[in-house]
């Protein structure tokens, strides 16, 4: 027997014998040795074991490496050096128990829009109906089986789990026509960069396939079934670790590869080596939500904390482990809807009240007095406070520390670049309690401040840097004396980061409040503070005058040479862990909000004085004594009401969503933010201050709740439309406000099956805006027959990212009379058309197939009926198959045609192809005549090859195609590009009979000439964009890519518009 089999044949024996345990009668106590409790409690023992072993194991491997060199991979060796089992604390069988189900860990866990790949499926589909359960189906299922499923059923069952099936073997190869699908080309054409979890029960297959995908795809799971004796398995694990080195953990026959960040050992080894009393790891409970919901322990390690040994503090959500947790932390934004007297507690038990909002923007929450008996915030004042984790720090205090001290310096020489005055980016338009956003209209209409970001009017600024590129902003307000550095709100001991990521910039920060920084150890002499004046007048006067004083404004960097940035340790959760671990003296509250926020009312004050301060700007200029009379009155009638305001309280709503109740109030104007989903804030409107106070249940009208789509704010069915009872063909729009007329109606009567029209909306954000909107779109919505299922999506930009709002509007507010809309043009080289295309294909009316198409079209009689008809026949949904529309226009002055003889009759007359005059080769196709001759009641479909570069056709697909590309532009190859990928990924084109759809205008080249950029620089972005796409499709299917369009060739253009050449 060769040497290096016998270790891994002994390491199987023990297997088995685990196994044999697991099912015996000793199956109790086994689980009970291996529970999480178990490894909870003795973490500790175990890192300091794997501590004490890291370098053996470290010279082991490295002796592997040079033994390679002579006598080849030793695998016992490396199987000594790794040890192959894995921790996994949260282990789940998920599909059958039997045959059929798998071993995951912590399926819960999993991100949103995660991708699964299911390689066997058979006629068993309960591991994908489980897992989507599990995971409330956020991730993408797709199933594949080298057999089409023997029952319909099956198929029925994976499409109601939202699951896409394909027929065929998945591997490295791609051969479609011989039923192999590499996948590599499987995760481009699902624009997949990872898959989360890999299923493998493909009989006998896995022990070909599996090696060749591990060096294939980045995997973070694998759950593969073994179909073979033991000596092939050997050779299996062999393979893999000889090609990947991975650590697999080994349960029954299903292997399943994790990333751990400590390889397991046995307790029972640790506990022989050392029997020492070691301390209990603290566990701190995450009952509610903070920003993200803890979803599994989380170690605070020795690397980040400095008070906390290593190992000793768990972070975790288990809210079954509540009696065994030393702290359990709340967040007030959560807790609504909790009984909270029904929470059991033991007497040492720590409950932390966490709050990371101002007080302002977070309803007092119904908790029982004496509740709490630790506070953790913003304030220095707090049991457990933080903040941002950074710190100024002195060259004598670093020397003292033993630091290296590295100023930050100047360059005086930039001094005399500047091109502003004073600069600001902002991305959140909507009124602010900090005041916020009547100072920067203040300065911005005085000419004083150069606004960037998504509240900027000047196009070119309001996109002038991308999401999160922090050095774009920075070299904006490098070019200015002054930038805003202002939050939404004014919060005690609370400096905004965009203060501190700005803090090496030659530029000077404008910052709210002194009182509220002190304690931040920010250098003297090195921030303007707005509270520091009596007057935003006399704050602009000063500016002007450092300005003009190059000698006073360098005053404002001398503090460079003295001082440092330096980023602290400590987390927020390490000193939470620190607080608790240190076990403090015991202490409660009575009301534990009340003290946070009484702490920070003189800030909440000065907010309301500095919009006075404004004010006094605005109105008065030289004050002479009545005028100064008039504005003391009024300033005092004003604190009155704000006064009152406060005393008053908040009205009252109430939000049901699936997790549980959320409580949200607001005062007079708009004045709570609470969290949701995914750390999502939200913000609530109020519509009409003088109604009473009532409940959402009461409530009557629209609530429009936002989606974060990449960087847009989206608005799903804002009328809250119904789907249709069976899947009809849902055709995707798009469309600016400004683009909708009167067409889209006579569009929307000639179809028959469902609608998803995305609408973008440019400069968008009071609730004016909002109201006015919806009131147009409800006009429009009662032009179209109410048995049309019209889903209408609004969205629009986010900056720098900006805040989704959250809207009521009630139905008395929804008039009946005209609407009209203001202005919203857009410049059509800005406009996210593929954005729009995505987003209304994303959130269409369930179906089965959709169709891509533009406005201003009328569709044949009974077109949607016969297009279904035809995908049903061919089983669109697992052939790379679309069905493509013919595409014709017509005279303005004339009707469009309904039938097949119709259009015949008056073709070549008033009716065209499509571009037909224009640029005929984008819709040009072939055999017209013949077409024609078929008529009306042919449901004969025609191959035909994608025969141009520049072929852009419409046709009807499944919900299996790629999305279209959202970095390409309007009127440069956005839709084309999918017509591209669909061609290289192997899609046949079929042109249908019986339908076609007809344009309203015939445009004419010589009349319209071709499209006019509105700058260069679109242009420029624009075809780099498709060139970029074009270019790294041809690098990945190189072959396939020639196959499609040989080589490149700019097409013909007659001076004279051609006739028919099609046929």
């Amino acid at each position: 027997m060769r040497p290096n089999v016998a270790p891994a044949l002994l390491f199987f024996a023990v297997l088995s014998i685990f196994c044999y345990l697991l099912y015996s009668n000793a199956r109790e106590g086994c689980l009970d040795a291996w529970s999480d409790k178990v490894f909870l409690q003795d973490y500790v023992l175990t890192k300091k074991h794997y501590v004490e072993t890291a370098k053996e194991r470290t010279n082991l491997l490295r002796d592997v490496l040079l033994q390679k060199r002579t006598k080849g991979w030793r695998f016992a060796d490396i199987y000594n050096g790794l040890v192959p089992e894995v921790f996994c604390t949260s282990l789940l069988r998920v599909g059958k128990v039997s045959d059929g189900g798998k071993w995951i860990c912590r399926p819960w866990s999993m991100p949103n829009d995660c991708a699964v790949y299911s390689l066997g499926v058979n006629q068993d589909t309960s591991f994908e109906r489980d897992l989507q359960s599990l995971t409330q189906s956020r991730c993408r299922l797709y199933a594949y089986d080298k057999n089409q499923p023997k029952s319909a059923k099956v198929l029925e069952g994976l499409d109601k789990m939202n699951v896409h099936f394909k027929k065929g073997l998945i591997g490295i190869v791609n051969d479609p026509q011989n039923g192999k699908l590499s996948i590599q080309e499987e995760m481009k054409l699902y624009k997949d960069k990872r898959i989360e979890i890999l299923k493998i029960d493909i009989e006998g297959a896995e022990l070909k396939v599996l090696p060749e995908l591990i060096n294939a795809a980045r995997i973070c799971q694998i759950l593969v079934e073994i179909h073979a004796d033991p000596h092939l398995v050997l050779d299996l694990m062999k393979k893999l670790a000889k090609g990947a080195l991975i650590s697999l953990f080994v349960g029954f026959i299903y292997l399943n590869g994790f990333r751990a960040r400590f390889p397991s050992v046995t307790i029972q080894e640790v506990i022989s080596k050392d029997n020492k009393q070691v301390k209990k790891p603290i566990q701190i409970l995450y009952y509610t939500r903070v920003w993200q919901y803890v979803q599994q322990e989380r170690w605070v390690s020795d690397e980040q904390c400095t008070g906390v040994p290593a190992g000793s503090c768990i972070l975790h959500s288990n809210k079954s482990l509540i009696s065994e947790s030393d702290a359990v932390v709340f967040e007030p934004r959560f807790i609504d809807g909790i009984d909270l007297e029904k929470i059991p507690r033991r007497s040492d038990q720590i409950f932390v009240f966490s709050i990371r909002e101002a007080a302002q923007r977070v309803e007092k929450p119904k908790v029982p007095d004496y509740f709490f008996n630790a506070s953790m915030s913003y304030l220095s004042t707090a049991d457990i406070p933080y903040n941002h984790r950074y710190e100024w720090m002195r060259k004598d205090e670093s020397e003292k520390r033993g630091l290296t001290f590295v100023p930050i310096g100047f360059n005086k020489a930039l001094f005399e670049k500047k091109s502003h005055f004073l600069s600001a980016m902002i991305g959140n338009c909507a009124s602010t309690p900090s005041g916020r956003t009547k100072l920067v209209k203040y300065l911005e209409k005085r000419k004083y401040l150069s606004l960037f970001g998504g509240c900027s009017k000047d196009p070119e600024r309001k996109n002038v840097c991308k999401k999160r590129d922090d050095d774009c902003v920075n070299r904006i307000f490098e070019q200015s004396f002054f930038f805003l550095a202002l939050e939404n709100s004014v919060c005690l001991d609370y400096v905004t980061e965009k203060y501190w990521n700005r803090t090496t910039i030659q530029s000077v920060p404008i910052l709210w409040s002194r009182k509220a920084a002190e304690k931040q150890g920010i250098p003297e002499n090195s921030v303007i503070y707005v509270d520091d004046f009596e007057t935003i007048g006399k704050m602009i006067d000063h500016l002007e005058y450092l300005r003009s004083n190059l000698t006073a404004y360098q005053e404002y960097f001398l503090w460079r040479n003295d001082y440092m940035l330096i980023t602290k340790r400590e987390s927020r959760e390490c000193q939470l862990c620190s607080y608790v671990y240190r076990k403090p003296s015991s202490k409660v509250y009575k009301d534990v909000y009340q003290t946070f926020k009484e702490q920070t009312d003189s800030i909440q004050l000065s907010q309301m004085i500095s919009v006075l301060k404004i004010s006094v700007r605005f109105n008065c200029g030289k004050l002479n004594l009545l005028m100064l009379c008039i504005f003391i009155v009024s300033s005092f009638l004003f604190m009155k009401k704000v006064i009152e305001m406060h005393q008053k309280g908040t009205r009252r709503y109430m939000l049901k969503e699936s997790d549980g109740v959320k409580i949200l109030e607001f005062g007079e104007k708009r004045l709570v933010k609470p969290t949701g989903e995914e750390g999502r804030v939200v913000e609530i409107w109020d519509l009409d201050d003088d109604s009473p106070e009532h409940d959402l249940k009461d409530f009557d009208g629209l609530m429009l709740v936002p989606e974060v789509y990449g960087n847009y704010c989206v608005y799903e069915n804002v009328l809250e439309e119904e789907p249709p009872k069976e899947k009809l063909i849902a055709m995707i729009l798009h469309s600016s406000l400004s683009y909708i007329d009167e067409s889209f109606a006579k569009m929307a009567l000639a179809w028959d099956g469902s609608i998803s029209l995305a609408i973008f909306v440019d400069d968008f954000s009071s609730n004016s805006d909002m109201k006015l909107v919806v009131n147009w779109i409800t006009q429009l919505r009662s032009k179209i027959p109410s048995k049309t299922a019209l889903f209408i999506h609004l969205f629009f930009q986010r900056i720098d990212n900006d805040e989704c709002s959250m809207f009521f509007i009630e139905k008395k507010h929804l008039v009946k009379s005209d609407v009209s809309l203001p202005n919203n043009s857009i410049d059509p080289a800005t406009y996210p058309i593929n954005v729009a295309r995505n987003l209304a294909r994303k959130f269409a009316p369930p179906h089965h197939y959709f169709l891509v198409a533009d406005m201003d079209q009328e569709y044949s009689s009974d077109a949607e009926r016969k297009l279904r008809s035809i995908a049903d026949s061919r089983n669109l949904t697992t052939v790379k198959e679309v069905l493509v529309i013919r595409r014709f226009e017509h005279e303005l002055n004339s009707s469009s045609p309904k039938t097949i003889a119709e259009l015949h009759s008056r073709y070549n007359k008033d009716v065209f192809f499509f571009h037909q005059k224009y640029f005929s080769p984008a819709h040009a196709i072939p055999n017209l005549t013949e077409w024609f001759h078929r008529g009306g009641q042919s449901m004969k479909v025609t191959p035909v090859k994608y025969h141009s570069h520049y072929w852009e056709p419409m046709f009807v697909a499944s919900s299996n195609i790629p999305f279209h590309d959202e970095t390409l532009r309007y009127q440069h190859k956005n839709h084309l590009a999918l017509c591209w990928d669909l061609c290289v990924f192997g899609y046949k084109f079929l042109i249908v009979d019986g339908v076609f759809n007809t344009h309203s205008g015939v445009k004419e080249l010589k009349k319209t000439g071709y499209y006019k950029w509105s700058s260069k620089d679109a242009e420029k972005i624009a075809k780099e964009a498709a060139e970029i796409h074009s270019k790294q499709l041809k690098k990945s299917h190189p072959k396939e890519y020639q196959q499609c369009f040989g080589e490149k060739k700019k097409p013909k253009t007659t001076k004279k518009p051609t006739t028919i050449s099609t046929n």
